[in-house]
This record gives C-alpha cells, sequence and structure tokens, in this order.
C-alpha cells in the first residue's frame, strides 16, 4: 500500500476519497502497474487511476465505474489524458484539461 487515508493536513482536499477513508494507492511487487491497472478495471464499482510515470495504481470506491489516466510525474499538476492518448504533445509546455468530467 502506497497510500490511504490522508487527512486534510496531510494535502488532501475536502473531495478527496482518500479523506473520505474511500481510495487506496497501492502497487504489488513483482506485478506490472499495467496488470495491476487491467485487474481493477475488472472490479465492480470502484474509480480506477492510471498513473504511468509513478509507481502506483489508485482505487476507490463510487457508484459506477470510472477509469482516468494520469501522465503527470510526481511532484507535478495532473495531466489527464484519454485512454490510449501520449503525452508528447503536452510535455512541450501546453497544459491539457485540468480534470476529467467523470472525476
Amino acid at each position: 500500500m502506497v497510500s490511504a487515508f490522508r487527512s486534510e493536513n496531510d494535502g488532501a482536499n475536502g473531495t478527496s476519497r482518500h479523506a473520505a477513508g474511500e481510495a487506496v494507492d497501492v502497487r504489488v511487487e513483482g506485478v506490472p502497474n499495467e496488470a495491476l491497472r487491467d485487474y481493477c478495471l475488472t472490479l465492480r464499482r470502484v474509480g480506477v487511476g492510471y498513473y504511468p510515470r509513478s509507481s502506483f495504481v489508485h482505487v476507490d470506491i463510487r457508484d459506477r465505474e470510472v477509469y482516468w489516466v494520469d501522465w503527470s510525474r510526481p511532484g507535478e499538476p495532473p495531466l489527464y489524458l484519454p485512454p490510449g492518448e501520449t503525452p508528447e504533445k503536452y510535455d512541450a509546455g501546453s497544459s491539457a484539461a485540468a480534470t476529467p468530467a467523470s472525476l
């Protein structure tokens, strides 16, 4: 487990599922994040966040399944792109939409 409950004092905002105790960031030693992501996508009523430039997969409790990809590097603002799109055109200094509407 990389991260689970985070209080607002630890950087979670008031709408964070981490602050509500409804989210976890995980990695499994020896399992590629792509495989972990694919498994999590088979679960019902969860949100799955894939972070290709980080070392974890985010899973949270929801009323329906949601999936997003955040290409930001650790410490950078989010860079949400549609699944399958890569960030090369954004790495040059452009910015992507701040947050997917489904989040």
